[in-house]
């Protein structure tokens, strides 16, 4: 398995350190950056998935209504295109509205914010103590994790109420 690195190269994950293996500060912040940078490219791949079909249900709900209006004002077009066109129309309508692909982006675009939050945290990570930076990685890996449970629970419609700037109340 590979995994891309901050420039986007993939690296082998044999020779990522683990969190648990690291045995220097440098390590530690390796370690928990390489954990952080997944997640974040992980929300940013879905967060593009959605937006793109998003936009492309939505120009194709468009494109095929002005087309039927056209084909109609013409006329001598077969009958099952007339009917086709708006059917196909209404199924990219309820394919938008059922699997709510603008809010699925937004998620998991706050997600990818959130993340990019704890990486700027991570690249602080100094200390010479290595238990001591041990234990901020832990704490940021932890609130990865609080990042996920939270994108769950907006996935699946139990999310928190989150204010303008993407913070649950």
């Amino acid at each position: 398995m590979s995994i891309p690195d901050r420039r986007g190269a993939r690296t082998n994950a044999a020779n990522i350190v683990r969190l648990e293996t690291a045995q220097s500060t440098e390590e530690i912040r390796e370690a928990i950056l390489g954990y952080l940078r997944a997640h974040r490219n992980w929300y940013q791949k879905w967060s593009t998935r959605y937006a793109v079909s998003w936009n492309l249900l939505t120009f194709l709900i468009l494109t095929l209504g002005a087309l039927t209006s056209i084909l109609t004002a013409i006329g001598n077009v077969d009958q099952r295109i007339l009917i086709g066109l708006p059917a196909l129309s209404s199924l990219c309508a309820a394919l938008l509205i059922q699997f709510r692909l603008k809010e699925s982006c937004k998620i998991r675009d706050h997600g990818r914010i959130a993340v990019e939050l704890l990486i700027c945290k991570a690249q602080a990570i100094q200390d010479d103590d290595v238990e001591k930076a041990r234990r901020s990685a832990i704490k940021l890996r932890e609130a990865s994790h609080r990042i996920e449970l939270d994108q769950l629970a907006e996935f699946t419609s139990e999310g928190r109420n989150r204010d303008e700037d993407g913070n649950g109340t």
